[in-house]
C-alpha cells in the first residue's frame, strides 16, 4: 500500500473554516476592547478637566486671609469670581474654558457657575461644574469654605 501523506479536502476546509472562527472571535472581543478604552478615555478627560480646576480653585482658597471680593455675570456671558489675592477665575461660555486671570486651566467645560455667601465669618462658595458625563450641579455642586476670614475688630 502506498503512504497517504498529504491534508484531504475535508481537513483543509475544516481548518479554514476553524481559523476564520478564531479570527472572528478575535475581532469581536477586540472591539468591544477598543469601544471600551475610548468610553474610559471620554471620561477620563472630563476628570482631568475638574481635577485641574480643583487643584488650582482649591489652592486659592487654602491661602491665609484670602477673601472673596466679588463674583457674578459679567454682560458677555462670563461667570467670574474675584480674590483678595489678585486673582480672579472666569469661565466663558463661548470658549467653553476656565482662566485663571488670563491664563486657561480648563478647557472642554459645559457649564461653571459661582456663588458664595458669608455667613458666620466664613465664605461658602458653591461651583456648578460640569464637563462631559462628570456633572456636579445643582444638588451636586461642589462646595468650597474659606475658614480663616479676618475681620478687624474694633475696641472700645
Amino acid at each position: 500500500m502506498k503512504s497517504e501523506k498529504g491534508i484531504t479536502l475535508a481537513s483543509l476546509i475544516i481548518y479554514v473554516i476553524t481559523m476564520l472562527v478564531v479570527v472572528a472571535l478575535i475581532s469581536v472581543v477586540t472591539g468591544y476592547f477598543y469601544k471600551n478604552v475610548q468610553l474610559t478615555t471620554d471620561s477620563n478627560i472630563a476628570m482631568k478637566q475638574y481635577t485641574q480646576f480643583n487643584s488650582y480653585f482649591g489652592e486659592e482658597i487654602s491661602k491665609s486671609g484670602n477673601k472673596i471680593l466679588n463674583a457674578g455675570i459679567k454682560p458677555s456671558k462670563t461667570n467670574y469670581i474675584a480674590f483678595s489675592s489678585n486673582n480672579v477665575y472666569t469661565y466663558s461660555e463661548e470658549s467653553k474654558a476656565i482662566y485663571r486671570n488670563d491664563t486657561k486651566i480648563c478647557e472642554n467645560v459645559d457649564q461653571c457657575s459661582f456663588m458664595y455667601e458669608l455667613k458666620d465669618g466664613r465664605y461658602t462658595i458653591y461651583v456648578d461644574f460640569k464637563s462631559g458625563d462628570f456633572d456636579r450641579t445643582g444638588d451636586h455642586a461642589i462646595i468650597y469654605n474659606i475658614k480663616d476670614v479676618i475681620y478687624e475688630r474694633k475696641t472700645v
